[in-house]
């Protein structure tokens, strides 16, 4: 039994929320003074996490990605990475870094191979304002400790901003270049800050300037990649170019909501039904409800867009 929506797509992979806590704020995330976090009783215990991945695996399934807030930040975080992998499913992780030089080893070790970091610029002082008090530093030697763990393929995220500048792409390329890592240019969601950035003429410019290859990655999701000097760079554009006709995705929040698209106000409860032990076969009912109410496509350009989210770590978006 699979879960295909009324457009035919297969949904087949599930990015699950941990913690909507974070050790930044940055500003393109959270409002500036940051935001009230759930009580822990709100938030999905380990063993309710992993009850709703076995359900999720039996309806096919294949791929996952522990988000959060900033997943690291949770207590227990690696002997839940390590019942994970039990399950034989591929799994990864996104991180903002600050802690990843402190859990490097231990994530190999329980079988995480694959890592996202989400990192902005290589410039200190703009680090440190993007993410409010942010170190870089500590953020660069989680990478490159992770690397030397044996952690491949990691993907370093970089939002572009207003103030992205040619000097900042150019350390970003030597940067993955020089350490074997993949950049990925990610196009802003104007959620928190409302600013829009012309994520199509950044692209376009960047071809200009640099010339890259076109190429095609096994396993790299959407977004359009390109060789540039032995470095691979990635663009994905959520707004200007949509990829909705290929989402394979559903969310689950840190307070047990299936989301089916990250500008949907539409949300599935699936904790009630965990923590008061519904069967299997009534647990499934709600992720196929879930993937009848995908959209075909997001609404981030409609008024209604995002009056439930008033901040990216509530979704781990």
């Amino acid at each position: 039994m699979k879960l295909i929506d009324k457009f035919g797509r297969t949904i087949d992979y599930l990015r699950i929320s941990v913690t909507d806590r974070c050790n930044l704020r940055c500003v393109y995330c959270m409002p500036e003074k940051g935001v009230e976090n759930m009580p822990h009783d709100e938030i999905l215990r380990y063993e309710e996490i992993l009850k709703i991945v076995d359900v999720a695996i039996s309806l096919g399934i294949k791929k996952i990605r522990i988000t959060g807030g900033e997943p690291l930040v949770r207590k227990g975080i690696v002997q839940f990475l390590c019942e994970l992998s039990q399950r034989k499913i591929d799994f990864s992780i996104t991180t903002n870094g600050i802690l990843l030089g402190d859990f490097a080893d231990d994530l190999k070790k329980v079988g995480v191979r694959r890592i996202n970091v989400s990192l902005d610029t290589l410039d200190e002082l703009k680090f440190s304002e993007i993410t409010r008090g942010g170190v870089l530093k500590k953020v660069t030697t989680g990478i490159l400790k992770a690397k030397a763990a044996g952690i491949n393929p990691i993907k370093i995220n970089t939002v572009v901003l207003s103030d992205t500048n040619d000097e900042d792409i150019k350390n970003f390329i030597e940067f993955v270049k020089e350490n074997g890592l993949v950049l990925r240019f990610i196009e802003h969601l104007p959620i928190v800050d409302n600013k829009k950035t012309n994520f199509a003429q950044f692209e376009q410019l960047f071809k200009l300037k640099y010339k890259p290859i076109l190429t095609a990655i096994e396993g790299f999701g959407t977004g359009r990649y390109y060789k540039i000097n032995g470095a691979t760079v990635g663009f994905i554009s959520a707004l200007s170019r949509p990829f909705c006709q290929k989402c394979n995705r559903l969310r689950l929040t840190s307070d047990g909501k299936l989301l089916s698209c990250l500008s949907s106000l539409d949300v599935v409860d699936i904790k009630k039904a965990v923590r008061n032990f519904f069967s299997d076969d009534r647990i499934k009912n709600l992720f196929f409800e879930a993937v009848k109410n995908k959209p075909e496509k997001h609404t981030f350009e409609s008024p209604r867009d995002c009056m439930n989210i008033k901040n990216m770590a509530e979704i781990g978006g």
